[in-house]
């Protein structure tokens, strides 16, 4: 012991005078990883040094822990770490080391220097990664010199937006290589070549826009492009190139004897029309033009611009007619248009908040005595539900498919007194307590349905109704207290029912657009859940009361716990989830789509 302090005091002490100005109080992690350190290397155990003085050095910079790594790595043999390490212990600590120290650091780099060299790298980019032999020695600017072995080295120059740049060098013992490198931005587009055969005086479109006469050279963006040439009476085929990124690409295309008829005309003679941005005539044109895309686009103050492109084929003829509107205008304000007439498919979707009118047709509910309660306080559930139809329509009548799903959830408590009611269950009526029930319905849907519509200008009105079969399963969770601090939940596993159902909404939709609408109306869902009720048992076990509805199953063995007291049994018995008519009403948000 006495031993083991004495030489930890040797070590701090001479970790203080050899520090000099750079002195910092040793800690005593790094304290004993220094020691650590002394004792692998006087065992020669040059990896496990090597590791203790970097540790020792990390926490508390100290010359003892430098000069220990540098003397590790060169007994392995790692010479340019160690000359490194060597340069660094005289640059830091330089006269205040012990003159062995510095005598044997000043030998040891110049037999180092024999085996290394250094490269200057210089780049005239910062912040580009440079990589030497493919590892990574920091980014520009680099410390003037990087000591590296004599032989060959891959210099790599590395920065996002500039060309990459590799470089050998060669390094002598001793010998300093200087690289100087300037980067090179990359190319971010490609350049396109069109050229045509025929001689004939034509103009190139790259992706439909007239770029100018052939031949044409020029830089377009990486990726796919239609390439054409066309004239007054001749194009040619459209090709598609795909350009990659700093590529030159060439087009050759032989423009063909080709024409096409294109007829324009607004509605009420109004109006000027350009073609390709030229005006041409007022309120009706119609002339031969080349094949390939043209602009057409009809003026008029006070009202809003048309534009339309039309893409012509050899000997097709095309006829547009134009109405033009009044800003804010939509088809349906223009006195000399007919309504937009609601016939075809159509389709829509809606998300729907739901309440019940009424009760779930739970034990709680429908036979409250019978459980062994004094009260049973019963809340109606609420939900949702999503929903979409598509049908089509004959104006004003169509027939859809409906199809959706949802839930609901209700929330009920069932209060014992401790003694059977009147006609009460005395078997499930003790210990006093309060029991609180979770139901949860969760199910898809059906049916198809007919749907009236109506229409005025902006706004549609429609009423659905039709049949439905609904598949619905049902979750309890059963949480029981007592005064006296005794507990239980029960969750029984999942029934299930299918039932028959009528559907019907009433709805305004808003025609943001002549085939868009929004949605805005009220759903009535009502459903049977089955007859009856779970049978109910009497205290001798006998079914005093037969019924066929959705139930959960009973766990007979179910106690009351309270910590480390004796349990007390708990009745359970079977309970209806669900049962008789389930009437849903409820507004509804949603889209429609159609003619």
């Amino acid at each position: 012991m006495f031993r083991s302090r004495m030489v930890v005091a040797l070590l701090t002490a001479t970790t203080f005078f050899s520090a000099g100005e750079g002195w910092a109080a040793p800690t005593a992690a790094s304290t004993a990883e220094l020691a650590k350190g002394a004792k692998a290397a006087r065992e020669k155990k040059w990896v496990e040094a090597l590791a203790a003085y970097k540790t020792s050095h990390a926490a508390s910079p100290s010359s003892d822990a430098l000069a220990g790594i540098a003397n590790a790595q060169f007994q392995l043999g790692a010479n340019v770490e160690a000359f490194e390490a060597y340069d660094e212990l005289l640059k830091s600590y330089g006269a205040g080391l012990k003159p062995t120290v510095r005598a044997q650091a000043e030998t040891r780099m110049r037999a180092l220097s024999t085996t290394t060299g250094a490269l200057s790298i210089r780049v005239d980019e910062d912040g580009a990664s440079v990589l030497i032999d493919g590892v990574e020695v920091g980014t520009t600017p680099l410390p003037l010199f990087k000591r590296v072995s004599v032989g060959t080295h891959r210099v790599r120059i590395v920065k996002f937006g500039f060309v990459p740049v590799d470089i050998t060098k060669d390094v002598a013992a001793n010998g300093t290589v200087t690289v100087e490198l300037k980067l090179t931005h990359e190319k971010q587009g490609a350049r396109l070549v069109v050229r045509e055969t025929s001689g004939q005086g034509v103009r190139v479109l790259v992706d439909g826009v007239d770029v100018g006469p052939a031949p044409w050279e020029g830089d377009v963006d990486p990726g796919k492009h239609t390439v054409m040439v066309r004239s007054a009476t001749a194009a040619s085929e459209a090709q598609t190139v795909e350009l990659l990124r700093g590529a030159r690409e060439e087009v050759v295309a032989t423009a063909r004897s080709a024409t096409a008829r294109l007829e324009v005309r607004t509605s009420d003679g109004l109006g000027t029309i350009y073609i390709d941005g030229k005006a041409v005539s007022e309120g009706s044109y119609a002339a031969d033009m080349a094949v390939g895309p043209h602009e057409i686009e009809v003026r008029r103050e006070g009202f809003d611009t048309y534009k339309k492109t039309v893409t012509l084929t050899d000997k097709q003829s095309v006829s547009e007619s134009v109405t033009l509107r009044r800003p804010g205008e939509s088809l349906t304000d223009r006195s000399g248009d007919a309504e937009r007439i609601f016939q075809g498919a159509y389709g829509g979707f809606s998300l729907i908040g739901l309440k019940a009118l009424g009760g779930m047709g739970t034990s709680l509910e429908t036979r409250c005595g019978s459980l062994g309660s004094a009260s049973c306080d019963t809340a109606s559930p609420l939900g949702g539900s999503l929903q979409g139809y598509f049908g089509y329509t004959w104006n004003p009548v169509g027939f859809e498919l409906v199809f959706g799903g949802g839930g609901d959830v209700v929330s009920q408590t069932a209060n014992m007194t401790g003694t059977a009611m009147s006609g009460g269950n005395a078997l499930y009526a003790s210990p006093a307590r309060t029991e609180n029930f979770t139901f949860v319905r969760i199910g898809g849907y059906g049916g198809i349905r007919l749907r009236l519509s109506a229409q005025v200008r902006h706004v549609r009105f429609s009423l659905a109704a039709g049949f439905a079969a609904a598949y619905r399963v049902l979750l309890m969770e059963r949480s029981v207290s007592t005064p006296t601090g005794y507990s239980d939940k029960f969750v029984p596993g999942a029934t299930s029912y299918v039932a028959p159902a009528v559907t019907t909404d009433a709805a305004i939709h808003w025609r943001m657009t002549p085939g868009t609408a929004l949605s805005l109306g009220l759903s009535l869902w009502v459903e049977n859940a089955g007859a009856g009720s779970c049978p109910i048992k009497n205290s001798a076990g006998a079914i005093t009361i037969a019924g066929d509805g959705a139930c959960a199953t009973a766990d007979s063995i179910r106690y009351l716990t309270n910590g480390t007291k004796p349990r007390i049994g708990l009745g359970t018995p079977n309970y209806t989830l669900a049962s008789g008519t389930q009437v849903f009403l409820g507004p509804y948000l949603g889209m429609q789509f159609g003619p």
